[in-house]
């Protein structure tokens, strides 16, 4: 994952300050599972937006989930009939969507959107520091990532680690404890995501 440090600096602040949001309104961010109604009620009072979830029925490959935002109110639709990990993903990638994507990302092009971020990920698989073909892919990759750190919250890691390396754990397992996609699990402990611990701000620093 090719990231501008600057940008990625800002994003952990925001996602940490977020998280502290969530704490001082009486959610534990850190929880195991995460709750997925503390950060809808903290997202919803900080956007100032009607946040709304709702299983719609479609076809498709490779597309779980789109968020459509009004003046007032959010819509976060989600295929209908996922496992409930996937549900749980799909709607925290939306939310961190409507948190943390600037403006001028926003798009209209559901379809143009899913086949060049399917065509990003493609191309990853044979250069990690391949460059996002736009905005859009970026901020994909954003959400995406977004969604591990809000659950799959990084105070665990270090435990979970020794864990995996004991064999006392493995990543299905930890998916299953977490709520998380299995594909989730061993993200956070890839070389390129450990990379990306030299942009987390000191907590002091993180602010929404």
């Amino acid at each position: 994952m090719l990231v501008d440090p600057n940008e990625m600096q800002s994003l952990f602040s925001k996602i940490e300050g977020f998280r502290k949001k969530v704490k001082e309104a009486g959610g534990n961010p850190v929880a195991v599972p995460v709750s997925l109604e503390d950060l809808r009620r903290v997202a919803s009072d900080l956007l100032g937006l009607e946040i709304i979830s709702e299983a719609v029925s479609f076809e498709a490959d490779h597309l779980y989930s789109m968020v459509l935002r009004y003046r007032n109110k959010a819509f976060i639709l989600i295929r209908e009939g996922l496992p409930d990990v996937m549900t749980r993903a799909a709607f925290v990638k939306e939310l961190s969507h409507l948190l943390f994507d600037p403006e001028d990302s926003w798009s209209t092009d559901g379809v143009g959107t899913v086949c060049a971020f399917k065509e990003h990920k493609m191309l990853e698989v044979q250069d990690e520091e391949c460059p996002p073909k736009n905005k859009t892919v970026y901020v994909e990759q954003i959400a995406e990532l977004s969604s591990t750190e809000l659950l799959y919250p990084h105070e665990l890691r270090q435990h979970h680690r020794k864990l995996l390396d004991t064999c006392q754990i493995s990543y299905r397992k930890l998916a299953m404890q977490m709520k998380i996609p299995y594909w989730m699990a061993p993200q956070p402990y890839y070389k390129w995501y450990k990379k990306l611990e030299a942009y987390r701000p000191p907590s002091n620093e993180c602010v929404f």
